[in-house]
């Protein structure tokens, strides 16, 4: 269960830094040689601005943190590689559950100053509902159901309750707003039937924010409240949902489902054909991510879609993103695999 709550984006964030091999001479430039390093300069870019709000946060300029979520609101921004600038934006002010006991008081202290400058919005008491619900599993701990303590049960209601009274404090739509109360709703035990209202409202509202089906997908699997094949099912759904994801949707929500299967297209309902379409779109639409081409590749490799992976490979060559691979051992072996196997 927890291991689905800690999947981080800085896991994401993990490059290896592999020296390019060529003997041509070419004009420098830092581009240039970050990318031969196997370094995706759009995820260092999407680090350098998680930076930034954290360090907003830390300096207590809460207008520059309201302008900066406002704007990013109202223009959709996104990165590259599709991701919603948004939903960054929150996560990098959001604590880790599993953080040290000290740094709590210190950011709940932050928060606070924040809604009480602001105390109507959106920005404001989302953030300060997600540091409550992350607060809240923190109280909880990693255990069994049947290995909290009594005490532990109530300061985890206690602490969703605080997250509860914030999100229902602050005025106006955002994206990250729904996405809490369907958090929220996973911590609560909620039906299946009011998470997916929420869901639905959530999408009349912005149908193409990716966090939302992410969310969706995990409130379904088997560890929580789903039956099999409920995850598949709801993906395969929203392919067809009007201004939404489509089938790009559908591919980043097998992608994130990915690690929670020894293989994810056997072990389920999954579709590869649906999810390599999807990834052909995504690697078209956003050429420079070396994070989208390396998890099309070991995806292609979990399919045993040897001639894909091989050319895939070639295009990433040691350009290697180890959120997708985990270490650089499996990487190799699958390149080594793919090779040999592909037809000439």
């Amino acid at each position: 269960m927890n291991a689905c709550q800690r999947v981080l984006i800085l896991g994401a964030l993990a490059m290896a830094a592999v020296l390019s091999n060529s003997c041509e001479k070419e004009t420098y430039s830092p581009e240039k040689a970050a990318l031969a390093a196997g370094r995706d300069l759009i995820m260092q870019g999407i680090v350098e601005d998680r930076s930034a709000v954290l360090a907003l946060l830390e300096k207590r300029d809460f207008i520059a943190l309201e302008k900066r979520a406002s704007d990013l609101r109202t223009q959709n921004s996104r990165y590259e590689n599709g991701a919603w600038k948004l939903d960054h934006f929150y996560q990098a002010i959001l604590l880790d559950r599993t953080a040290s006991s000290e740094l709590w008081m210190p950011r709940e202290a932050l928060h606070r100053a924040w809604s009480e400058a602001f105390p109507q919005s959106v920005t404001a008491q989302s953030a300060e509902s997600a540091f409550w619900l992350e607060y809240a599993w923190h109280a909880r701990g990693s255990g069994f159901a049947n290995e909290v303590s009594p005490e532990q049960w109530q300061e985890f209601e206690s602490r969703l309750a605080r997250a509860r009274e914030r999100l229902m404090a602050s005025l106006g739509d955002c994206p990250q707003r729904d996405l809490i109360f369907m958090r929220i709703a996973l911590a609560s035990q909620s039906s299946v039937a009011t998470f997916r209202q929420l869901f639905e409202n959530a999408k009349m509202r912005e149908p193409s924010y990716l966090a939302h089906d992410l969310m969706q997908a995990q409130f379904l699997m088997t560890d929580w409240y789903g039956e099999p094949g409920d995850w598949e099912a709801a993906a395969l759904a929203e392919i067809n949902r009007p201004s939404g994801l489509g089938v790009s949707g559908y591919a980043l929500v097998v992608r994130d489902r990915r690690p929670f299967f020894d293989d994810v297209f056997r072990d389920t309902q999954a579709s590869w054909a649906l999810t390599r379409q999807g990834f052909e779109q995504l690697t078209q639409a956003h050429p420079a991510s070396l994070e989208l081409l390396n998890a099309y590749a070991r995806l292609a490799c979990i399919a045993q879609d040897a001639d894909l992976a091989h050319s895939l490979f070639e295009k990433i060559d040691n350009r290697i993103v180890l959120e997708s691979w985990g270490e650089r051992k499996r990487f190799v072996q699958m390149r080594n695999w793919a090779r040999d196997s592909a037809k000439r």
